[in-house]
């Protein structure tokens, strides 16, 4: 394999390390391209469909190549569990932090200008990983890059506060539909890496409701890489415990992930400002 050269017109820095990176590096991703409903503060005192799109999913096949007296400078990454603490205190070429962090699931951030190359957050995919040493001097790293997005980095859909027009004859109604909603929490395995669509959890007109509120509160739908835009849809899965949880954070509840009395009476409290 030949070696790429050097050139000062582009760079590829992981955790703020400079990597040679081989040029005929590939990527692929994919365009999200979203209808979603949106409140328009104005006289039409309603929701409007917007359009917007955002890169997803991006992965990364390259070569990096480094020698045996190169030293890592970059940044200490760690593991987001575990993980060898004291690994940075000894000496490390740059492919045994690679290997490391292969090893480990470790979360690091690429800076990059290379033509169609995300700067984002990447983990190395493990299974995409190998290591060669063509010469004494040098190794070759070859790896996968999978772009990737801890739970609370999740971007959220462009929703608003629709209080703007609510019909405050309507309020007592709407607080009595809540009074009539029971407790409820997570019963099913979904996590931060289940895929939205395979939720196993019941359907409930109650969860509809709540879901219907913390949507319209700016709480719920997340927009996920890896789930896209998670509806309303009556189950009380993973990503509606994080709403939960946000919306009692916001308000200064207990923060549990569940819809209890406190919860519901914050909402019904809601209702009225």
């Amino acid at each position: 394999m030949a070696r790429s050269k050097t050139r000062p017109d582009y760079y590829f820095y992981i955790n703020g390390y400079r990597f040679n990176v081989d040029v005929d590096s590939k990527s692929d991703s994919e365009i999200n391209l979203t209808k979603n409903k949106m409140f328009v503060s104005s006289k039409s005192y309603g929701y409007t469909d917007i359009q917007w799109n955002n890169f997803t999913g991006e992965s990364i096949d390259c070569t990096i190549y480094s020698r045996s007296t190169e030293v890592y400078t970059g940044e200490h990454a760690q593991p987001d569990v575990g993980g060898i603490t004291d690994f940075y205190n000894y000496t490390r070429t740059p492919a045994a932090v690679l290997k490391y962090w292969a090893q480990n699931f470790v979360v690091f951030n690429v800076k990059t200008n290379i033509q169609s190359h995300e700067s984002a957050k990447y983990v190395v995919d493990e299974n995409g990983f190998s290591q060669e040493n063509p010469t004494p001097r040098e190794t070759f790293t070859h790896l996968k890059l999978i772009q990737y997005e801890r739970p609370w980095e999740m971007e959220q859909t462009y929703w608003q506060n629709q209080a703007d027009f609510v019909n405050t004859s309507s309020i007592s109604a709407l607080a009595e539909e809540l009074k009539g909603i029971g407790e409820y929490e997570q019963r099913c395995s979904c996590n931060a890496t289940s895929k939205y669509e395979d939720c196993t959890s019941s359907v409930y007109d109650d969860v509809m409701i709540i879901q219907r509120y913390l949507q319209q509160w700016g709480y719920f739908p997340f927009y996920l890489r890896n789930a896209g835009v998670v509806t309303v849809t009556g189950r009380y899965c993973y990503y509606t415990t994080l709403a939960v949880q946000k919306f009692q954070e916001d308000n200064k509840l207990t923060v549990t992930g569940k819809f209890n009395k406190e919860t519901r009476d914050c909402f019904i409290k809601k209702l009225g400002e």
